[in-house]
């Protein structure tokens, strides 16, 4: 079955997209581990990098996390060692991301993760642990979620998607996107940003347009009267 569904399947739901590629390679030397599907989205699609509301104590709001410049960690430095994300389980969480050494981008480690008989090795991932005070930053079902980082302008980057790691553990194993999209020969993401700001440059066009002709109608009543 190739079907991708989001949230999980429920009776009678369409699917939002079809599977397309899965890898695996358990990396080392410089190359990080992989362990992820690429699917096609055939439905529902994205209008913006932004996050849906989440509940809290009783009431809707509006998390204002979003990731809307498609930028990625490898050819762009990031500010800072404080990352976050928004999971489908544990929806928006902050976490701190773990050097040996401060910007050190790869952390030399082997990670071993059951599934079933099958035994991963996924080498050079980041360690991220969750924010002081917090239980975790993620947990089962989170698997795939970007991981965020403010860039030297303090813009959402992507350093790298949810992997593994256990229940309610402070410690996320958390794979480099740029291996992850080399795996699967994709050069970039989506940049909403660029999108939004081309719209709104349309918009003001129309609305430039609009004055300009109400400005025209006025002035031919003023010379016909």
């Amino acid at each position: 079955m190739r079907d991708v569904f989001q949230p999980e399947k429920i009776s009678n739901q369409v699917p939002m997209g079809q599977i397309v590629e899965a890898a695996y390679c358990p990396g080392g030397d410089n190359r990080s581990g992989v362990d992820a599907v690429l699917f096609r989205i055939e439905n529902r699609f994205p209008l913006s990098g932004g996050s849906p509301f989440i509940l809290r104590k009783g009431e809707y709001i509006n998390p204002a996390f979003s990731f809307e410049t498609g930028k990625i960690c490898g050819t762009i430095p990031f500010s800072e060692k404080k990352v976050s994300k928004f999971g489908a389980a544990t929806e928006l969480t902050e976490g701190i991301l773990e050097f040996e050494e401060p910007f050190v981008c790869f952390k030399t480690m082997e990670l071993k993760w059951m599934v079933g008989d099958y035994q991963l090795k996924l080498f050079n991932q980041y360690q991220v642990r969750s924010a002081p005070g917090d239980d975790f930053f993620a947990n089962p079902g989170d698997s795939g979620a970007l991981v965020l980082a403010k860039d030297l302008d303090k813009k959402n980057l992507c350093i790298g998607i949810v992997e593994g790691g256990q229940k309610n553990s402070q410690v996320t194993c958390v794979s480099p996107v740029q291996d992850v999209l080399e795996q699967f020969k994709i050069r970039n993401f989506k940049q909403f940003e660029n999108e939004k700001n081309t719209k709104d440059i349309v918009h003001m066009s129309n609305k430039i347009d609009q004055i300009e002709a109400t400005l025209q109608r006025i002035e031919t009543k003023i010379n016909a009267s």
